[in-house]
């Protein structure tokens, strides 16, 4: 495994990035559960959320940047069900 980034290697970095992306997210919803529990208006928490948009937005475009297999769409093989032998009806 190569390392790059201050010492530590892609996927700390991958990690590290999709950390800050759930923390980022997770602060977003404690705005919200201010305003259902009238601890503030929404309007006061508005541009709090736009900005958590913002770097929501940046961390999820660097972490499509440094792991792109993370980010893309592919079919998962079928498993095949453990009752279709059916073996009932032999």
């Amino acid at each position: 495994m190569s390392t790059n980034w201050n010492g530590s290697s892609w996927l700390g970095l991958t990690r590290f990035l999709a950390d800050l992306c759930g923390l980022s997210l997770e602060c977003a919803a404690c705005l919200d559960a201010w305003v259902a529990k009238g601890l503030v208006v929404l309007q006061r928490i508005q541009s709090g959320k736009a900005m958590l948009v913002r770097i929501v937005a940046m961390l999820t475009k660097l972490l499509e940047r440094f792991d792109p297999e993370q980010f893309r769409v592919r079919e998962s093989p079928l498993e095949p069900f453990e009752h279709e032998h059916n073996d009932e009806h032999d």
